[in-house]
């Protein structure tokens, strides 16, 4: 967020060092204390936007450390957006995920069962089971051994009808 954005006694989530391009999923609920601008080095030409925070677990309590507010200076551009807004992209995004993996693992179960119905069929013409192997992706592997013996066994079936 920019820091014009930014005030005081207002939530929002902080990812330090946060990627400009992914959403940072683990960010810290923080409140902000004030927002301030300095040089870090007499020689720099521009100041840096640093914020002062609290920070603030789920419920909306200071967190604590050894009975004292906890206050950290976080830089500005570290600090994501709002905390609502950020738990309700957060929740979304989680939502998604949960739903492809619900459809990748329906996915996956329905190939299992086409792969079993292949393998079953294969052994019920004749191939033997302990010679199957799936391979990946969309392959069974059968060794040529295996499916010259099988050929010949019908071959012979055929001819002694």
């Amino acid at each position: 967020m920019q820091a014009n954005q930014l005030w005081s006694g207002n939530d929002y989530a902080w990812a330090q060092h946060r990627p400009k391009s992914s959403f940072p999923m683990a960010a810290k609920r923080v409140r902000v204390v004030r927002v301030f601008q300095e040089k870090d080095r007499y020689y720099d030409e521009r100041a840096k936007t640093y914020v002062q925070v609290n920070f603030v677990d789920d419920e909306g309590n200071l967190t604590l450390r050894d009975g004292k507010e906890i206050v950290k200076t976080v830089r500005a551009r570290d600090i994501t957006d709002h905390w609502q807004h950020y738990v309700d992209e957060r929740d979304e995004i989680t939502r998604k995920a949960k739903e492809r993996q619900r459809i990748y693992e329906e996915q996956r179960a329905q190939e299992d069962a086409r792969d079993q119905a292949i393998v079953d069929y294969l052994v019920k013409i004749g191939v033997p089971e302990d010679s199957i192997s799936k391979g990946y992706g969309n392959f069974i592997n059968i060794s040529k051994e295996v499916i010259w013996e099988w050929m010949k066994a019908q071959s012979q079936a055929v001819d002694s009808r």
